[in-house]
């Protein structure tokens, strides 16, 4: 007789809460609605495109059209299901002494327990789990925090990884602790395919380099033994790890300044490049990393902060393609959304996943999908919702599951083509220009005509800026930004990736008093901060000033001390503020 579960989920009829950009090229084909009100945590879809969600409170399975076959009370963190449909769960037990254990479930086909395994760390402390991955022969991992107290603040925790056979065998156990012994915090597991163990996360070494304790990640990697081979560091807040077909590890992060920083190591632990997106004066924080099969990397993040020179507030989901070898490629965004995660299809498509705010009461999941070209397609709303998880199954089915008020929904979407539709034969391309020069972006564009444009600067529409070229004069650097443009028809409507326009800062003057002093004036960029150097020979600068700004963006500035001077050169530089730790 099967136990009555206290999980109650239902599946729903198709078009609930669903909200589709007009002619999009997706419907949704299901939502199924489960009120264990609690929510979800995690969510894996089968090669056979049955839907597995887990939470605190449960794990719920569906078929590939949403019918629930079976829920059960085991709930975790994070999921895993091997070729045989078998399904693994990342929980967390009580031990005896009342601390925290790492607690691994495996559930057959049908959700029944095969076998448990709970793993208490050397000193008995707490040990929660973060991840979990399957290798290619059905081993499984899981990684987590382990040996310190939740209770007790900067207390001391390492990386504890664990291999299991698939009869729940513990295989090995690898632990790694920081170089001086505090807070060690995994966040992410990848497995080769060789079947060597990546795993990235928070540690010390940002404490014994005087950084903050918070603010480094160390990678490291072991072999199928769990042997360590070797650790990488880097100076950012880890949020996500990826491994190519060729062994290369790349790890994303938020760094100094809250900046976006992505580095990519070979296979020996080498670093092979390293890529800064400064988006100041705003924060950013990376919430999504995918790689092709031909190596482009793909990293999605929220950016968020204030207009230095108007005080507003801006938020937007912003996603960056770059190729193998650490170039740029594409840049797109959402405004007003902030993301959660992303995916990309076994076309080099790329879907992220967002939450954007209705109203004061009310906020939604926002999926936005961009081709291998970085050109928006549609985007599709689940409306009283907040996004957890966003799944990509080997038809491209796509599935998204998002928490409600009492639970949680999975929807399923399907895309199909529409003829006609605009296409970016030839996006407009960034430029570098000095303050009055003159700016022109153009845009080449094909389908079923007419075409109607729409410029957008920083994801808003631009009013009037209805042409396939955008052209303005006397540019200022209150005009430096991305641009894009939509190019819509009767069939639907694509955004091109955004092209950046950089303004130089320029000084416009340098009188000589009587005195010898030289006044000087800058166009800068309002609200921003500016340090002043000079050279008497274009080799060697010397710093007048720092810190030197403006609401207004020119800046007046004397330089006392040029009377002594034969010649002197000025040169100004944007300056990032970023206090250090406390």
């Amino acid at each position: 007789m099967k136990t009555a579960m206290k999980t109650q989920c239902w599946f729903v009829a198709l078009g609930l809460a669903i909200s589709i950009t007009a002619f999009a090229q997706v419907e949704q084909a299901w939502v199924a609605h489960c009120t264990n009100g609690a929510g979800a945590l995690a969510m894996k879809v089968s090669s056979a495109g049955n839907v597995h969600v887990t939470g605190p409170v449960g794990t719920v399975k569906y078929d590939a059209g949403g019918d629930q076959i079976w829920n059960t009370l085991t709930g975790g963190v994070a999921l895993a299901v091997d070729t045989a449909a078998n399904v693994y769960v990342a929980s967390t037990a009580i031990d005896t002494n009342g601390t925290v254990d790492f607690l691994t479930v495996k559930l057959d086909s049908s959700g029944h327990p095969l076998w448990s395994r709970q793993y208490d760390g050397p000193n008995g402390g707490d040990d929660q789990i973060r991840a979990m991955a399957l290798d290619g022969a059905g081993n499984l991992y899981v990684t987590g925090a382990s040996g310190g107290y939740f209770a007790i603040r900067n207390s001391a925790f390492d990386f504890a990884t664990i291999k299991y056979d698939r009869e729940g065998h513990e295989l090995w156990v690898a632990r790694y602790d920081g170089p001086i012994g505090r807070i060690d915090n995994p966040i992410a597991l990848a497995i080769d395919r060789q079947d060597n163990v990546y795993v990235t996360g928070v540690t010390d070494f940002g404490c014994n380099r005087g950084i903050g304790c918070s603010g480094a990640t160390a990678t490291v990697k072991y072999d199928t033994e769990g042997r360590l081979l070797w650790i990488a560091d880097l100076d950012a807040y880890p949020s996500g790890l990826a491994v190519d077909s060729t062994g290369n590890v790349v790890v994303t992060g938020s760094g100094g300044c809250s900046d976006s920083v992505t580095t990519k190591h070979d296979s020996n632990g080498q670093q092979v490049w390293f890529l800064l997106d400064d988006y100041d004066p705003a924060s950013v924080f990376p919430r999504g990393l995918a790689v092709d099969n031909v190596g482009n990397v793909v990293v999605s993040g929220t950016v968020s902060g204030f207009n230095l020179a108007t005080t507003e507030y801006f938020l937007a989901c912003v996603t960056v393609k770059c190729s193998g070898d650490g170039r740029r490629l594409w840049v797109a965004r959402v405004p007003d959304a902030d993301c959660v995660a992303m995916k990309m299809d076994q076309q080099g498509g790329v879907l992220v996943l967002g939450r954007v705010q209705v109203n004061e009461s009310e906020s939604a999941s926002l999926m936005t999908k961009y081709d291998a070209n970085g050109n928006q397609l549609w985007q599709a709303r689940l409306t009283n919702s907040w996004p957890v998880a966003l799944e990509i199954d080997d038809a491209g089915g796509i599935y998204v599951v998002a928490n409600t008020e009492t639970g949680f929904r999975v929807a399923k979407y399907v895309e199909f083509p529409l003829v006609g539709l605009p296409t970016i034969v030839s996006p407009p391309t960034g430029q570098t220009v000095g303050p009055g020069a003159i700016v022109s972006l153009a845009v080449v564009a094909d389908g079923l005509g007419p075409l109607n444009y729409q410029w957008r600067f920083d994801g808003r529409a631009i009013s009037g800026a209805t042409n396939a070229t955008l052209v303005f004069a006397n540019v200022e650097p209150a005009s430096e930004g991305n641009y894009s443009v939509e190019v819509s028809n009767a069939i639907g409507t694509t955004v091109s990736p955004e092209a950046r326009v950089t303004v130089l800062s320029r000084f416009t003057s340098a009188l000589v008093t009587p005195e010898g002093w030289i006044e000087l004036t800058l166009v800068a960029h309002a609200g921003f901060f500016y340090v002043i150097e000079y050279s008497e020979d274009l080799v060697t600068w010397l710093t007048l000033a720092d810190f030197v700004r403006d609401d207004t963006g020119t800046i007046h500035f004397t330089d006392y001390s040029a009377a002594s001077s034969r010649q002197r050169f000025y040169r100004a530089i944007k300056q990032v503020y970023c206090p250090g730790p406390t």
